[in-house]
């Protein structure tokens, strides 16, 4: 609501009577001209006045409305005259009140208020909604309120929802006192998120028809969880073929033999050189086409057209191909671990842990004979704290410069 003020200053009405005496002073009143409504997108004058004022009077003009209601008081002078009111388009019928108040010199204070109706000619002009949410997770509900803005009588909605993909949302429609609630219901989602457009068609019972669009965009959080779950998986199995672990392990465990075991042979090629060549082909082979596998199956998920139930499936195949492809090389981590065993004492190396985010793949981290998890952090045992600097090189700081630790 809006309130503007006009400030004029009015010629007192003075009465007199000779003869010695004098009639009794005449009491102040506003006068405001006829109007009881005024129509959109037109103007109305209206008469103000002000009779019975002692001196010198002022007028405080205000109007309390829509912003679309403005007023115009060029017209009103000393002796009152007309005040414009002029209404925009306005989408429902609305109310508003014109006040005019006089003070004369003495303090008399006189008000005068009336009231307006504000008329949607037009009718049915627009469906209007208050909610900014854009999507929807699975196994939820989202309520989103329609207005119908000048709406005449009952009206009848249609929904029509239109689906990039093939997740599920199911709509309801109940009425309220401005217009309609629409309900979407999600269950458990399958694919890929995808926007679900939905178009609402509203009939009044004028035949005045109206319509919106919007969009909504489905959130399977189950299969982005999935989905990062393998993601992790395969850049992990990246590392396990590139024997990032195991080339550290190696490294380190020949070198400590070499400066510090005195019966240990050198070996030609090292063993860290041999480490690469013992791979099995067809274990490689078959560790490199689930990834390629595993990559065709993430590009048919972010395109719609794989179901997520797909990556666990995935998941739990590539554990025994990691298992083989780290074990055609247990020759050489075993000459290592043995040459080294003098001075590290024995390094028992068990299954292959892999973490239930995929993040992690180790032979070392996730061994109970190495460590512990204390608090789902891993703890190596005193012994084999050395280890920590080839099972987390990421978490070190600074360069190896003491060759003779273990």
């Amino acid at each position: 609501m809006k309130k503007l003020f006009l400030t004029l200053a009015a010629a007192g009405v003075l009465s007199a009577c000779g003869g010695g005496g004098s009639e009794s002073t005449p009491q102040l009143s506003v006068s405001i001209g006829s109007i009881s409504s005024i129509d959109e997108n037109s103007s109305e004058s209206v008469s103000v006045s002000a009779s019975g004022a002692q001196g010198s009077a002022e007028f405080s003009i205000d109007v309390n409305g829509p912003d679309a209601l403005s007023i115009d008081t060029s017209g009103v002078s000393s002796n009152g005259g007309n005040v414009q009111l002029s209404l925009a388009e306005i989408f429902e019928d609305g109310d508003a009140t014109l006040s005019v108040t006089a003070r004369d010199s003495e303090g008399r204070v006189s008000t005068k208020t009336a009231s307006i109706s504000l008329v949607n000619v037009s009718g049915f002009d627009k469906i209007e909604t208050s909610t900014t949410a854009s999507s929807i997770a699975e196994n939820s509900e989202l309520e989103i309120p329609l207005s119908y803005l000048g709406s005449r009588g009952t009206v009848t909605t249609n929904v029509t929802m239109n689906s990039a993909g093939q997740n599920t949302v199911s709509h309801s429609v109940s009425t309220t006192s401005s217009g309609v609630l629409l309900t979407f219901t999600a269950d458990e989602f399958s694919y890929n998120n995808h926007p679900v457009t939905v178009e609402v068609q509203a009939t009044d019972s004028e035949g005045k028809s109206q319509s919106i669009a919007f969009e909504l965009t489905t959130e399977n959080t189950s299969g982005s969880a999935s989905l990062q779950r393998l993601q992790s998986l395969m850049s992990s199995a990246q590392g396990v073929m590139e024997l990032s672990e195991q080339a550290l392990l190696v490294e380190r465990l020949e070198e400590l033999a070499v400066f510090f075991n005195d019966s240990y042979t050198v070996q030609s090629p090292s063993l860290l050189s041999q480490l690469s060549t013992e791979v099995s082909f067809e274990d490689a082979r078959a560790l490199e086409d689930w990834l390629n596998d595993s990559n065709y199956l993430v590009h048919e998920y972010n395109t719609g057209a794989a179901m997520e139930a797909n990556f666990p499936v995935f998941f739990d195949n590539a554990i025994p191909l990691i298992e083989n492809y780290l074990g055609s090389i247990s020759t050489v981590l075993q000459a290592s671990i043995e040459a080294a065993a003098p001075i590290t004492g024995n390094i028992e190396l068990t299954d292959v842990y892999v973490s239930e985010s995929g993040a992690t793949v180790s032979q070392l981290v996730g061994n109970p004979a190495l460590g512990e998890f204390q608090e789902e952090t891993w703890v190596f045992k005193p012994a084999f704290e050395f280890l920590e600097a080839i099972a987390f090189p990421e978490s070190q700081t600074c360069s190896r410069n003491d060759e003779g630790e273990a």
